[in-house]
C-alpha cells in the first residue's frame, strides 16, 4: 500500500505498522513509493476490515515555508492505494483493491503538518471504526483520483522506527498551567503523553532545543523560516484536547519535531502529577555496524553526538536539522556519508537518495541544492559546491558497497550537469556562483575557488564513473577536462613562491591536497605548511562545513594526525571539543559559535560530523583499499597518538567484522586485529608493513 503522504494501517482494530512516517518521501509528481506488510497474522475467520488513516506529510505541505513545498507540482489531499492479495489454501488468489466503494470520513485529526504539527481532538474520536461491526452509514464514498506519479516503486530502505524511549530528567513547573520537560538529549521524534482532565481541556505541547531564562522553551532559533497563516500554524507545537475519561494517551502522527524540551500548557490547571511524558525517538531503522571508544572522555563524547545527530536527521533522506527545515541539502548529506556509512548500514537510504537527485534535475541540467524539491525556490543560491553529491554520493556507496546500479542511474544525470556547468564558466574559464565553505569561523575561503575545485573534482569523478561502465571514450574526455581545470586553478590561484592557494586559508592549502590538484612536487610543503599554520595559532581551526571534512583528512593523509587530534578536543572555541565541554552538547551545532548565531542556528545539525570517520580511519586506521570495493582489500594504519591509551574500533563490512584495537603504555604497543575469512589486509605501521590474511592477529612493538 501507499498512502499520501503517510498513512496507518489497522486490521480488525489493530494497527499494523508500527513504523513512523510510511512510505519515504520523495518528489511525488516523479516517483512514489509503496510498502508490502503481511497481514496474515491479524486475520481472523469470516468478515474482516481494513481501516486507514491518511495525513498530510510532505504530499500536501499547507502551511508556507521559504522553500515553498506549498507550491509544490505533486501537491494534492491525502491519496490512497492499496491491494490485498490472498493466497488460499488450494492455491487460488484474490486481490482486493482501493476502488470507489471503499468510505471515507474526517475523524479526531482536525490538522497536521511535517514542520507544525498536529490538532487532535479526542472528542471527536469515532469508537472501533476499524472495526467489522462498526456502522459506516454517515460516511461517504471515496473519489477516484488520478495517479500523482508514473513510477510507483518498492520502498527498499529501512523504515522509520520508534524502538528507543526516553524519559525526562527533569521537570519544572512554571505556573499552574504550564510543565517544561527536560528530555536529557537533543533529538528527534515525537512524545507520548499521559495525562488526566476534564472533557475539553485543551493541551499544547511545544518542542524547541532551547529554553529562556525563566525556562520556558525558545523557539527563536527554529521558527524563521516558517510562514503561518494563522494562530494554529506554530512550528513544532502540537494540540490535544481531552474527552474526559480516566488517563488519556496521545502520541501526535504523521509529524516529527527536534527537540531536548517540551513546554506542556494548558488552559485548565495542571501539575507533574497528573502530567507524564516521554520521547519516542525516531529515525530510518538502520543497522548499527560500526563502533569507537578511545581513552578520551571529549573524543568518546565528540563520536557519540556524531551518530546522534546523524540518526536524529535521517528521515528516509538525509537532513540538514529535524526542526525547521527537515530537507535534504545536498552538500550536507554528502559530508556525513562516509561517517554514517561506517557506524550505521544506510546503503538503501543513499541509493534512494540517488533517484531523488535524478527527479529533482531541471530541464536546463542545474541541481536545486535541496533533493527532494518543490521546484519553486532560488536552485543557483546553494551553487555547484552543494549540486556535487550527484557525483560524490554514489561514488562513496560504490566504493563502500560495490553500489554500480546507482552509477548507472546517475549518469545521464550527471552529464547533462557537467554540460551545464560549462555553460556557466566565466571569462577566464571558472565558476563564481553558488556556497563556498558555510559557517566558517572568521576565515571565509574564496568561492570562485572552492567551487571551480569542485567542478574539477566533478569531472575527476565522472570519468571514473565512466570507466566502471565501460565507456573509456567518455572517460578520455572527463579526464581531459579535469586536467584543464586544474591547470586553470594552479594558474589563477596558486602561488608558488610562498606555496599557498587562494586567499590562505586553512581550507584552500588543503583543498588541493584532498583534490590531488596541487602540482606533485609541492604537495608535501603545503601540508606542512596547512600543519604549521594549525600549530602556529595554538590549534586552533578555521573553517566551515566543508573544511570540517577536508582539512582533518588531509592533515591525517600527511602524517599530521597528533595536530588533528589537538584541534578536535581543543577546548576552547572554536572546536568540537568546546561544544562538549562549554555546552555539555548532546547534538552537533550548525556552527562554532553558537553564542553569536544563538537565534538564528540549529543544535542539531549533522553536517560537521565527518569527524567521526576521520576516528576510524585515521585513529584505528581502518581505510578502504581504492582498488577494491566493499573492504575485500583492507588498509589498516593507525596512529599512535601520545595523548591516548587505547583506540578499539570495528566495523561491520560486507565481507564481516573489521576489528582494530590498540593499547599504548610509554612507547610499548600491543596491537590487535581481526580481518574478514575472505578478506586480506595491508598492515601499515610506523617501522613495518605487510599483508595480512583474514583471521585475529597480534602484534607487540615500540614507537
Amino acid at each position: 500500500m501507499s498512502g499520501l503522504g503517510y498513512y496507518l494501517l489497522s486490521i480488525n482494530g489493530t494497527k499494523i505498522n508500527q513504523n513512523h512516517l510510511d512510505p519515504g518521501f520523495t518528489d511525488y509528481s516523479k516517483r512514489v513509493l509503496y510498502n508490502t506488510l503481511d497481514i496474515t497474522n491479524y486475520l481472523k475467520e469470516g468478515s474482516n476490515a481494513v481501516g486507514i488513516e491518511l495525513g498530510n506529510g510532505w504530499f500536501n505541505e499547507q502551511t508556507p515555508t521559504v522553500w515553498n513545498f506549498d507550491l509544490a507540482p505533486w501537491r494534492k489531499r491525502p491519496q490512497l492505494l492499496c491491494e490485498i492479495r490472498i493466497t488460499y489454501n488450494d492455491g487460488s488468489t484474490e486481490t482486493i483493491a482501493t476502488d470507489n466503494t471503499w468510505k471515507t470520513n474526517t475523524g479526531p485529526l482536525l490538522f497536521d503538518n511535517i514542520h507544525v504539527g498536529v490538532i487532535y481532538d479526542a472528542r471527536l474520536e469515532q469508537k472501533g471504526w476499524s472495526d467489522i461491526n462498526y456502522k459506516d452509514k454517515n460516511w461517504s464514498n471515496v473519489i477516484l483520483t488520478d495517479a500523482p506519479s508514473e513510477i510507483l516503486e518498492s520502498q527498499k530502505m529501512a523504515l522509520i522506527s520508534s524502538e528507543e524511549i526516553l524519559e525526562p530528567i527533569a521537570v519544572q513547573q512554571l505556573n499552574d498551567t504550564s510543565l517544561v520537560f527536560d528530555m536529557g538529549i537533543n533529538t528527534a521524534g515525537v512524545v507520548e503523553l499521559n495525562i488526566e482532565g476534564k472533557e475539553g481541556m485543551e493541551v499544547k505541547l511545544k518542542h524547541g532545543e532551547m529554553v529562556r531564562e525563566d525556562g520556558s522553551v525558545d523557539q527563536r532559533n527554529i521558527d524563521m523560516h516558517l510562514r503561518p497563516r494563522n494562530e494554529k500554524e506554530r512550528i513544532q507545537t502540537d494540540t490535544y484536547i481531552l474527552k474526559g475519561k480516566g488517563i488519556e494517551t496521545f502520541s501526535p502522527a504523521f509529524t516529527y519535531h527536534g527537540f531536548r524540551y517540551v513546554q506542556v500548557s494548558s488552559n485548565q490547571p495542571i501539575s507533574a502529577q497528573n502530567v507524564y511524558l516521554k520521547t519516542i525517538k525516531l529515525h530510518s531503522d538502520v543497522e548499527n555496524i560500526g563502533s569507537l571508544k578511545t581513552s578520551n572522555h571529549t573524543l568518546n563524547s565528540i563520536f557519540e553526538i556524531c551518530k546522534n545527530s546523524y540518526l536524529s536527521n535521517l528521515f528516509s533522506i538525509p537532513t540538514d536539522c529535524p526542526t525547521r527545515e527537515k530537507n535534504g541539502w545536498m552538500a550536507d548529506g554528502f559530508m556525513v556519508q562516509e561517517a554514517g556509512m561506517l557506524n550505521y548500514d544506510s546503503r538503501n537510504i543513499y541509493a534512494k537518495w540517488v533517484k531523488d537527485m535524478i527527479d529533482a534535475q531541471q530541464d536546463s541540467g542545474n541541481m536545486p541544492g535541496i533533493v527532494p524539491t518543490s521546484h519553486h525556490w532560488d536552485s543557483n543560491w546553494a551553487g555547484p559546491i552543494w549540486d556535487a553529491a550527484i557525483f560524490i554520493v554514489p561514488d562513496l556507496l560504490y566504493r563502500y558497497s560495490g553500489d554500480l546500479e546507482s552509477i548507472k542511474k546517475i549518469y545521464p544525470s550527471a552529464k547533462r550537469y557537467l554540460k551545464y556547468l560549462e555553460s556557466q564558466e566565466n571569462e577566464n574559464g571558472i565558476i563564481d556562483f553558488g556556497l563556498g565553505d558555510w559557517l566558517f569561523y572568521k576565515a571565509e575561503t574564496s568561492t570562485p575557488f572552492m567551487v571551480t575545485a569542485y567542478y574539477y573534482y566533478d569531472n575527476i569523478l565522472m570519468a571514473k564513473m565512466a570507466r566502471l561502465l565501460n565507456n573509456d571514450k567518455e572517460a578520455i574526455a572527463y579526464e581531459e577536462k579535469a586536467e584543464i581545470l586544474k591547470n586553470r586553478i594552479n594558474d589563477i590561484f596558486f602561488d608558488a613562491k610562498n606555496i599557498s592557494y587562494a586567499n590562505k586559508t586553512q581550507l584552500s592549502d588543503a583543498l588541493p591536497l584532498y583534490m590531488d590538484i596541487a602540482p606533485e612536487e609541492f604537495r608535501p610543503r603545503l601540508a606542512k605548511k596547512l600543519n604549521d599554520s594549525l600549530k602556529n595559532s595554538n590549534y586552533f581551526l578555521d573553517f566551515g562545513f566543508i573544511g570540517s571534512l577536508i582539512v582533518p583528512e588531509v592533515l591525517s593523509d600527511y602524517g599530521y594526525t597528533d595536530s588533528v587530534y589537538k584541534m578536535v578536543t581543543k577546548e576552547e572555541m572554536p572546536s568540537w571539543g568546546y561544544w562538549i565541554k562549554e555546552h555539555h552538547a548532546t547534538s552537533l551545532f550548525e556552527t562554532w559559535d553558537i553564542k553569536r548565531r544563538i537565534f538564528d542556528a540549529s543544535l542539531n545539525h549533522p553536517s560537521m560530523g565527518a569527524i567521526a570517520a576521520w576516528m576510524y580511519t585515521s585513529l584505528a586506521g581502518i581505510k578502504l583499499d581504492e582498488n577494491e570495493t566493499s573492504f575485500k582489500e583492507i588498509i589498516i594504519k593507525p596512529t599512535f597518538i601520545d595523548d591516548l591509551d587505547f583506540v578499539d574500533a570495528s566495523y561491520d563490512s560486507q565481507y564481516g567484522r573489521i576489528q582494530v584495537k590498540w593499547t599504548k603504555s610509554d612507547r610499548d604497543v600491543q596491537l590487535e586485529i581481526k580481518i574478514p575469512p575472505t578478506a586480506t589486509a595491508k598492515l601499515q605501521l610506523p617501522h613495518q608493513s605487510s599483508n595480512i590474511k583474514g583471521g585475529k592477529h597480534q602484534f607487540q612493538f615500540q614507537l
